[in-house]
């Protein structure tokens, strides 16, 4: 199936775009954030359940 659709549509069947994560503004606030330092880092905490 999707081989005839590529064949019949000459192209991919749907939309390669970047991943905005590694977008150049992203890019340069995660560098910022790492030479800010670990004091500045915040931290979540686990929390375990018992679903299963």
């Amino acid at each position: 199936m999707f081989v005839k659709k590529v064949l019949k549509e000459h192209r991919l069947p749907f939309i390669v775009e970047l991943d905005p994560f590694c977008s150049e503004s992203n890019m340069a606030e995660l560098r910022r954030r790492v030479a800010d330092g670990p004091e500045h880092w915040h931290t979540n905490e686990f929390i375990e359940t018992d679903d299963d």
